[in-house]
């Protein structure tokens, strides 16, 4: 029966292609590719929520399969409801959970599919195509950032990307920046979604996809490669270095719980930090009646501690270009540099869409959350991001008409220094050119050569020449004109 429906699912979602031509993307990755094969488990942690709490288990294939089905409850017996933290999301998967879930395919493809496409034929994702009207009305939300990846200090004798690629079930693009200090930079699409489904007789069910933890990053453009292959660095995540957003408690407190102390929650990844969180329900929740805006709290959160590292990123960068036009153009100003600022614009637009969707989001299921004030909180955070994020884009959009002029003068000054060496050349051509010339009639012979007796009429002859058309190259055109006009009159 599970087969049945899962196969059903997959032709459901290429009917559904047709009138939504962005699940082509979904389309391809649920169908069998032995060039791409998506076939790792993915990492499935369930959390049954309680009146007096959460807990954590881990899940296999099986296990999601029985929780689909309802023939047991996971982690207690009779839990008001089950969230899904499932990490590097596979297609057996997704097909397990559309069948048995009946969820709708863009829920998938607008997290599967990040990719802005490099031709026409190739399908947009969901987030771009549809309207902010339309999905802040769908019952599931797809939250969009940005991850910044430390690839290590810069190699010398390695041939660096502009296109970086983490690989899993599904591939995500990073994109490498000019390097700071020293080290390589890259930011990743990342994107978490949070489904929420509800049921007359069952425990409400939370789904949140998560994106893989990263074992390595390909520096190779368009190469499949898997862990420990030497063209890989490991990741050092900005989680690590995000602020706490929980109130810090007074020292006075001497026992702590677990879940508010800050060595409990591991930042090694998005999951682990997610399911750090997790262990005390989020506030304002109702574990009776839940939101999906409730449910994405926590995710909102370290998003928004991510979207905090990036406008920190920016910053540094706009400092990097700032200063590279003060020092010796020739040494800093390079046309890779136009051509990142120019990048920088685009990314920043691209970074300013994917908050106003989060934005619009919040907005827009806010008004029917009990804690009014700590949502009002949450979205004056993220207003507050697309603050910074824009006033940055401006600083580097002043920078990239000045950084062009700077080129340009650089050019030129250049052009003029090539100009005077080319006019050094022309001098001494104009004085070996004569030499030579006598040279070649004389044949420079015994008698001509330096030391003969008759050397001296080789320089009668050759000097005065010389002289002459040196001379003539310091007259202006208009006086040869002038003079070969007068020449002309006399000889007539």
């Amino acid at each position: 029966m599970i087969a049945s429906s899962i196969q059903g699912y997959r032709e459901f979602v290429r009917a559904q292609s047709l009138l939504n031509p962005c699940l082509q993307s979904l389309v391809d990755y649920l169908s069998p590719n032995p060039a791409a094969p998506r076939d790792r488990q993915p990492s499935v942690h369930s959390i049954s929520v309680s009146r007096n709490g959460s807990l954590t288990t881990n899940l296999d294939l099986e296990g999601l399969k029985d929780l689909i089905s309802r023939k047991r409850r996971v982690g207690c017996e009779e839990p008001l409801g089950i969230i899904l933290v499932i990490e590097d999301i596979c297609p057996a998967t997704v097909e397990l959970l559309g069948a048995g879930l009946s969820i709708d395919p863009l829920f998938f493809c607008d997290h599967i599919n990040t990719s802005f496409p490099k031709s026409g034929s190739d399908p947009l994702p969901p987030s771009l195509v549809s309207f902010p009207s339309v999905i802040r009305n769908r019952d599931f939300v797809n939250i969009h950032s940005q991850r910044i990846l430390d690839l290590g200090p810069i190699a010398k004798d390695a041939t660096a990307s502009y296109d970086v690629s983490v690989f899993g079930n599904y591939k995500r693009n990073a994109r490498r920046l000019v390097p700071l200090k020293g080290r390589q930079v890259a930011l990743m699409r990342s994107c978490c979604s949070i489904l929420l489904k509800k049921f007359p007789e069952h425990p409400w069910l939370c789904v949140i996809l998560i994106d893989p933890t990263p074992d390595g990053y390909n520096t190779r453009p368009n190469l499949l490669v898997s862990p420990g292959s030497p063209y890989l660095a490991q990741e050092q995540s900005s989680l690590a270095r995000f602020e706490d957003f929980r109130d810090v408690l007074p020292f006075s407190s001497n026992l702590l719980p677990r879940h508010h102390q800050g060595s409990a929650i591991s930042r090694r990844c998005f999951r682990e930090t997610l399911l750090g969180y997790f262990e005390s329900l989020p506030p304002s929740l109702d574990p009776q009646s839940p939101t999906a805006l409730g449910l994405s709290y926590y995710p909102l959160r370290i998003i928004a501690a991510e979207w905090m590292q990036y406008t920190h990123l920016m910053s540094r960068y706009v400092k990097h270009y700032e200063f590279s036009l003060k020092d010796d153009l020739h040494l800093r100003l390079h046309r890779e540099d136009i051509v990142d600022l120019q990048r920088w614009r685009r990314r920043s637009d691209q970074t300013l869409h994917k908050l106003m969707l989060t934005e619009q989001f919040i907005a827009h299921r806010c008004g029917a959350e009990p804690d009014q004030a700590l949502w009002s909180d949450v979205l004056d955070d993220y207003r507050f991001l697309t603050s910074c994020i824009g006033r940055y884009r401006n600083s580097l959009e002043l920078i990239l008409p000045l950084a062009t002029s700077m080129a340009q003068i650089a050019d030129t000054r250049r052009s003029m220094l090539e100009a005077s060496n080319v006019k050094h050349l022309t001098l001494i051509a104009l004085v070996f050119v004569p030499l030579a010339y006598v040279a070649s009639v004389f044949s420079m012979s015994d008698g001509y050569v330096p030391g003969g007796p008759k050397f001296w009429v080789y320089l009668s002859v050759a000097v005065p020449l010389m002289l002459v058309i040196v001379g003539l190259s310091f007259v202006s055109r208009a006086r040869v004109i002038r003079l070969v006009v007068w020449l002309k009159g006399i000889l007539e």
